[in-house]
């Protein structure tokens, strides 16, 4: 039997309990002269606070036996089949938590025999003195909560009385196949029971260990014998009992010394469901599907994106915003790579995303293809991270493509992509990060892994030290171009600032370093200021090289002309003097973009209209007698920046579904992908004056995609732990199909929108019909 891993619940390790089959014997046979076969989880028994044991009935038995048992029930109940995946009621009375019934015996079994001690006539042994004092009183079970959690023994008998009671029969199976309890009748004895009865220890104390003690070391079962005892003169025969208890392969106690007894050897031992290796979080093997799933979604993107990409323009000139960045593009290819913007004097957006615009226009030339090229390109990317990230979240492919198909009916990213703006660039730059973050995770995860492995993770209290991480370094890079682009990605900074730190917490007490918070402290947390801090800053400034190369840059002189040459910061070279004075004057012209001071845009938006996308953007519309293609005498174009209503009308139950999987269930993976939509949507609420628009919510879609995408995931499989674990044929065939119809639903609402969203020739009657609520108008 494989080992089960520390820090988690029985019911998370099912994959290790593989293929234990029910005996093959007919079922009369249990009735007739066999007690209960017992399905043994060390941590499953209801007198160490977990839920009851689950089973199956008896007239079941005979349909499908010998079939596989699959895996534990949720919550640490044990779960019992032979027909796979069915709900079974729990077994009545043999495994609650009432005591059992037992008549007394002479000697009362326990974890080991310490000799064998003299004793008055009457009076239990035991190597603690004060447990061994007094007359014999009834045994408590496992079931009871007065176990003391050292071991007790199965009665037989009363499992037999469920049945001579009229109570229906059940059957459990052992997942120990070498500690198989088996309790028979004895025709010469009068039909008493016996058989080699078992006594288990609380799941979380080793050999010899106390219920106080730490559960380290516990590391698997093996046979001690504890010598022989006679039940006393009330009618029971005499009959031998075997004794497994848990043993300790490191942090033994020291008292163990003293209690030791010979191991008895006619069994090969097993490991342990409470093993306390840290259970692997493995990527799904089918690496080969992923890629070829990744590849044709981001396939259809391309085709989606790059479709109908010349359409539309103004008279051959950009639309909305593009006017502006489009035309600073343009400047940077006969400029050296600056804008000089002579409209207004003053660049207010720093250079990447328009640099990344004018390789476009280098390309196709000054036309609507070439100033929209590279978002297109960036668009292509951005369905490729999704479903890329959603799969390593998932550890599944299947929740990976059903990102992948979100993404790519998603509205909202599809109309920033197909546009010469800033904003695409921006969200491709933090998704990346964002997924540069979660591989760094899993790369850490690994090295700790190799280091538990080998038995080093000890040598310090704090823990290894994980060198140089290129993944967490490559998210910095990639943070420093979001600045670069736009200045909202400050914010995602700090919020994946974070999160990295939040990570190598979690890694630290995952493999139980001594001191967690002390280690992660003293030997993460400067890395990650360097990484995701200090390496954004370095990216930022340096994107401003051709600023600094140039002599005709705005303010690029500004140090001996506009501010003097002495002062506090004098020390600094006067090229970074003047860029800080640059920015000071970009970050004045935000600040006076608010609605106090009378900028209000008949199309603003305020940031809680974002999660549902009540107040779109239009970008683009005309309407004329001039335009054909719709049937009519006249025809409208739109390009409407527009969330795709099947998706962001229900991010609000999304969202408090991720909250409950956080609190509920500490999962992750919702942890991560959550904290990214905040990243980009609250800092916007500090500033609800200032003027907003909708398309700023663009770096909100990836991650909200990826919320839907896991709940999507959880519904075809419980997740638990980065592993979905399959439901019964009907109810997973059930969940499948709504996902299936709930995918056609987005993927038929996307293609509804898609004349407004392409700005394809309607009917007025038609772009009336598109408008489904009165905000859109």
């Amino acid at each position: 039997m494989h080992t089960l891993r520390r820090g988690r619940r029985a019911f998370e390790n099912d994959r290790y309990l593989a293929p234990y089959r029910l005996s093959r014997r007919p079922v009369r046979e249990f009735l007739e002269g066999t007690a209960f076969d017992l399905f043994v989880g060390f941590r499953q028994f209801p007198a160490h606070r977990r839920a009851p044991l689950r089973t199956e009935d008896a007239d079941r038995v005979t349909e499908t036996v010998g079939k596989t048992v699959r895996r534990f029930e949720k919550h640490t109940s044990a779960r019992f089949v032979t027909k796979r995946f069915e709900e079974f009621a729990a077994l009545p009375g043999f495994a609650r938590r009432k005591p059992i019934k037992a008549k007394t015996v002479d000697r009362q079994a326990r974890e080991c025999e310490c000799g064998r001690d003299r004793r008055r006539p009457g009076q239990t042994c035991h190597h603690e003195g004060a447990l061994g004092a007094g007359r014999d009183k009834s045994v408590a079970r496992i079931a009871d909560r007065r176990h003391p959690g050292i071991g007790d023994e199965q009665d037989c008998a009363a499992a037999s009385d469920l049945v001579d009671k009229g109570r229906q029969a059940r059957f459990l199976h052992m997942v120990i196949e070498t500690d198989q309890l088996r309790c028979q009748r004895n025709t010469e004895r009068g039909g008493e029971l016996t058989g080699a009865a078992r006594i288990f220890c609380r799941d979380d104390v080793g050999f010899c260990q106390h219920v106080s003690e730490s559960r380290r070391g516990v590391t698997d079962i093996t046979e001690r014998c504890c010598g022989e005892y006679k039940l006393s003169g009330h009618g029971h025969t005499a009959y031998d009992r075997r004794v497994p208890v848990l043993s300790t392969a490191r942090r033994v106690p020291a008292h163990a010394a003293r209690c030791a007894a010979p191991a008895a050897r006619d069994s090969k031992p097993v490991r342990s469901p409470g093993s306390l290796d840290p259970a692997p979080d493995p990527m799904p093997p089918d690496t080969k599907r992923g890629w070829l799933v990744a590849g044709f979604l981001t396939l259809l993107a391309a085709i989606t994106r790059f479709a109908g990409l010349h359409t539309p323009t103004d008279a051959g000139t950009p639309v909305f915003d593009e006017k502006h960045y489009v035309t600073q593009a343009w400047q940077m290819l006969g400029n050296g790579w600056v804008e000089d913007n002579p409209a207004y004097g003053l660049v207010v957006h720093p250079p990447v995303g328009k640099q990344l615009i004018a390789l476009g226009e280098a390309v196709f030339g000054y036309s609507a293809l070439g100033w929209r090229s590279a978002a297109a390109v960036a668009g292509v990317v951005l369905v490729l991270l999704v479903t890329r990230i959603a799969r390593r979240l998932a550890r599944s492919t299947l929740v990976g493509a059903i990102a992948g198909v979100l993404i790519l009916a998603d509205g909202v990213t599809f109309v920033t992509s197909r546009i010469g703006m800033l904003d695409i660039f921006l969200v491709v730059f933090i998704v990346g990060a964002f997924g540069c973050l979660i591989v760094d995770r899993d790369d850490v995860r690994r090295r700790y892994r190799r280091v538990y492995d080998e038995g080093r993770i000890d040598e310090s209290a704090f823990g290894p030290r994980m060198g140089f991480r290129w993944w967490r370094f490559g998210a910095g890079v990639l943070l420093g171009l979001a600045c670069a682009t736009k200045w909202s990605g400050i914010y995602v900074v700090a919020f994946f600032g974070l999160l990295a730190v939040a990570f190598d917490l979690a890694a630290r007490h995952h493999f139980a370093v001594r001191r967690p918070v002390a280690g992660t402290a003293m030997r993460d947390l400067v890395p990650a200021l360097g990484s995701l801090v200090a390496i954004p800053a370095a990216v930022y400034v340096g994107s401003y090289w051709a600023w600094f190369a140039s002599e005709t840059a705005i303010d690029r002189h500004a140090v001996g002309r506009v501010i003097g040459t002495g002062g506090t910061w004098s020390f600094l070279p006067d090229s970074l003097r003047a860029l800080w004075y640059n920015h000071s004057h970009i970050l004045s012209f935000h600040a006076g973009l608010t609605n106090s001071e009378g900028h209000i845009h008949p199309w603003e938006s305020k940031p809680w209209t974002w999660p549902m996308g009540l107040r779109p953007m239009l970008y683009y519309f005309a309407q004329s007698d001039e335009i054909s293609g719709c049937g009519a005498t006249e025809c409208v174009r739109a390009v409407m920046l527009v969330g795709t209503p099947a998706m962001w009308w229900l991010s609000l139950p999304v969202l408090a579904w991720s909250a409950w999987r956080i609190i509920g269930y500490r999962d992750w993976r919702y942890a991560a992908a959550l904290t990214g939509y905040l990243a980009v949507f609250v800092p916007w609420f500090a500033a609800l004056d200032r003027q907003m628009y909708y398309f700023y919510a663009a770096p909100m879609a990836p991650f909200m995609v990826m919320l839907f995408a896991l709940a999507l995931g959880d519904l075809i499989g419980r997740h638990e732990r980065g592993k979905l674990r399959p439901r019964i044929p009907e109810r997973r065939q059930l969940a499948t199909l709504v996902v299936c119809v709930y995918l056609a639903v987005v993927i038929a609402n996307f293609i509804w929108l898609y004349p407004i969203l392409t700005a394809l020739p309607i009917t007025p009657e038609m772009w009336q019909r598109q408008l489904w609520l009165p905000s859109w108008r």
